[in-house]
């Protein structure tokens, strides 16, 4: 787990100074120690509020659909398309709500990868069995990233700028015959064919 500001401002300040920076924190609404399963406030908003204008509109949709019932007695074919605009409706809400809880669930395995130091999250998502992984009360389960650390250790853990992976996160190894890597070697076999390099 990376570490936190909350645990970085400890290492830096006295506890007095601490103390005050919590204070200012909880009154602007900023958190210093996010938890496993914490969802910043302004996902959360976006997600709400698109969640709400979504239900408001499809109850809408649905109490105008009952209200021609009435006008509409007597004439079963127009009844058979109001029923058919209502079961539209109620589809849409399922589609809805389905995609929804999918881009939940993405966000949260995201995140734990994230959490986890994944140097690619593109290559460790392609190692999980994603039809196993569940989302119950905001929660994962069925995401077992230590035994991703084990079986593919070279996902995780602090980049090295001076190497290179693929788009699958494996480290590219050069050598001289293809280019690059180890420069003593090059410099012998560029040598051995009468080629000088310029030293730096």
């Amino acid at each position: 787990m990376p570490i936190t500001i909350h645990e970085k401002l400890k290492e830096l300040f006295p506890a007095d100074i601490v103390k005050q920076l919590e204070t200012i924190a909880k009154e602007h609404n900023i958190v210093l120690t996010p938890q496993d399963d914490y969802i910043p406030k302004a996902r959360f908003d976006a997600v709400n509020t698109e969640k709400n204008d979504f239900k408001t509109k499809y109850e809408s949709t649905n109490g105008e659909y009952e209200k021609l019932k009435p006008l509409a007695a007597g004439n079963q074919g127009l009844l058979d398309q109001i029923a058919k605009m209502q079961t539209d409706n109620v589809k849409q809400k399922s589609d809805y709500e389905a995609m929804i809880a999918k881009r939940d669930k993405d966000y949260l395995i995201d995140d734990a990868f994230k959490g986890a130091k994944a140097k690619n999250l593109k290559a460790a998502r392609a190692l999980i069995d994603y039809e196993k992984i569940n989302v119950k009360e905001g929660k994962l389960e069925g995401l077992d990233i230590e035994a991703l650390k084990k079986s593919d250790p070279y996902l995780f853990g602090e980049v090295d700028q001076s190497k290179k992976f693929d788009a699958f996160g494996k480290e590219i190894v050069q050598n001289a015959n293809n280019g690059g890597g180890d420069e003593a070697k090059a410099r012998q076999i560029a040598q051995e064919h009468g080629i000088i390099f310029p030293t730096k």
